[in-house]
């Protein structure tokens, strides 16, 4: 227990801001250049909560014009794009 408060201790003084330290920045964050996560980084919400966490979640919205060419994805045989013409479109899929 006596242990816990004292890491919890050390960890407020290396996280806040010391005027004696160069820039006016805490200890961790100069001797690290960055910003040193706390329990309160996990308790406060991020200012990029609107954005994809992954790359992968980054859609792009496309639209075909009928008559188009285009390849779609073939899960039989080896080839795994085939060229094909955009016919209709029904909802938001094409055919």
């Amino acid at each position: 227990m006596p242990t816990q408060v004292i890491d919890k201790g050390l960890v407020s003084c290396r996280a806040t801001s010391n005027p004696a330290v160069p820039e006016g920045k805490s200890p961790a964050e100069f001797m690290f250049g960055r910003k040193v996560r706390t329990i309160f980084n996990s308790i406060l919400p991020s200012k990029r909560t609107d954005e994809p966490k992954d790359e992968r979640q980054r859609t792009t919205i496309r639209s075909f014009q009928v008559s188009e060419n285009v390849l779609i994805k073939s899960y039989q045989g080896i080839r795994n794009w085939d060229p094909c013409i955009v016919e209709r479109r029904i909802g938001k899929y094409y055919t």
